[in-house]
């Protein structure tokens, strides 16, 4: 929300801050804490908070921390902040105004051998669920998404990245992939240097820069290490995450023709957002789906059913992507040695003007990687690439397709890609605390 532009306010407010601690002004007022686990006093990341009866609110950024500003208009109304498998916690907004909050949720208590019993088996209530699918999840829209991007090598920073895109989606039932305009994006500089593979680097930059000075060329030795950090620490774009919906794509344990891969079990009820949900955990039978480049693994996780629409509120998924046998031989003979990947993502939805629209989505991957020498000790790599993307605003009367020229492609870099809009502004959007 913009801030008011009269002197006489600005000084009328910076008092107040001196004397209340307050981050406010005319129209505004700031909201601000940490969410934790009451238990573990460990973060609890992407958490909801919502002002109570609307859409108004933002997600936890990855260590649990949240940040935003709250018009007036809502002083006399209730934050409520909730997060999957534990109790909602609710709190009046005039009361935690200006203070820094120190949110702890108590985790729901189920073990793991515990079952609900309810009059309909886990997989007939799924295909009553999906059934609803085209009422119960919106057509075309719009809406702005907000993005982070780290990935980490061993404890060192190697990115940190945001923007904000315009996104366009078809109808929930369409194959067709959404479109993104890139508005905004920036990088934190200073980033730590990529240690993984830096010996067999050292020599390939050693032995380009000597075959340029030998053809009178001049070797960019910049350019060509951020080329090979790109290389190795891969891209990923936020379109790349914004695919991952499981109601879009359908994915196997939400599809009524493939539920029999799954073992599925009632759990104790839980609640999001204020509102009841129904919860089938589940896990596969064995390994699930494929591609030229790795096979999936094992995958479980839990889904979140809105009790009062049937509606699949909220997906928590953890799972393996096996490194194809075939490919091994030739990672060996490259002298590299590379576990298989562990993924964990949670895809949420937000209830707007009656139906189910994507509300934010977290990605999560781990990956160990060995660079082998004989005759010298090996380098190690623990990559750790972590992506958030929050939506806002929606648009569900006016939706329009991205123009062709305007729309990100995934085969080039961010920063070439931009297309801003000048009333879209790093002031003017709601941002996530970096962490």
């Amino acid at each position: 929300m913009k801030k008011t532009q009269h002197i006489l306010s600005l000084i009328a407010l910076t008092l107040l801050l001196s004397t209340l601690g307050m981050e406010v002004n005319a129209q505004t007022f700031a909201i601000s804490g940490k969410v934790s686990d009451a238990a573990t006093n460990e973060s609890l990341p992407i958490c909801n908070i919502i002002v109570k009866g609307s859409t108004f609110g933002t997600v936890a950024n990855l260590n649990g921390e949240f940040s935003f500003e709250l018009d007036q208009s809502y002083a006399n109304d209730s934050l409520i902040i909730s997060y999957i498998a534990y109790e909602t916690k609710s709190f009046a907004v005039k009361d935690i105004a200006g203070q820094y909050q120190l949110v702890a949720l108590e985790p729901f208590v189920t073990e793991i051998g515990e079952a609900v019993v309810r009059p309909m088996s886990p997989e007939n209530y799924i295909r009553h669920a999906m059934s609803k699918r085209s009422s119960n999840y919106g057509s075309e829209f719009m809406a702005g998404g907000y993005f982070q991007q780290l990935v980490k090598d061993n404890g060192n920073l190697l990115t940190q990245a945001e923007g904000y895109v315009q996104s366009y989606a078809p109808n929930f039932l369409d194959s067709a992939d959404s479109q993104q305009r890139l508005l905004l994006y920036q990088e934190v500089d200073n980033m730590d240097d990529l240690t993984f593979g830096k010996k067999k680097s050292e020599k390939k930059f050693k032995k380009a820069k000597k075959k340029a000075n030998k053809e009178g060329e001049e070797f960019d030795e910049e350019k060509a290490r951020e080329e090979a950090r790109a290389v190795m620490i891969g891209t990923m774009s936020p379109s790349d995450v914004i695919e991952m919906d499981p109601i879009r794509n359908e994915e196997a344990f939400i599809n009524p023709d493939r539920l029999e891969e799954y073992e599925f079990i009632y759990e104790e009820n839980s609640s999001i957002q204020g509102r009841e949900m129904i919860v089938i955990r589940f896990q596969s039978r064995g390994k699930v789906g494929s591609s030229d480049i790795y096979q999936r693994g094992k995958q479980s996780g839990r889904l979140y059913f809105d009790q009062a629409t049937d509606a699949l509120a909220s997906v928590v998924i953890d799972h393996e992507m096996v490194i194809p046998g075939a490919l091994k031989p030739i990672l060996f003979l490259m002298g590299y040695s590379v576990s298989n990947p562990m993924i964990h993502s949670q895809v949420n939805y937000q209830f707007f003007q009656g139906r189910w629209y994507p509300q934010s989505t977290q990605f999560h991957m781990q990956i160990r990687m060995v660079d082998k020498h004989f005759f010298s000790e090996n380098e190690e790599s623990n990559l750790d690439v972590k992506m958030l993307v929050v939506f806002s605003d929606w648009n569900v009367d006016d939706a329009q397709e991205i123009p062709e020229d305007k729309r990100m492609k995934y085969s080039k870099n961010m920063e070439d890609q931009l297309q801003p809009l000048s009333h879209i502004t790093w002031d003017s959007i709601h941002r996530v605390p970096f962490k």
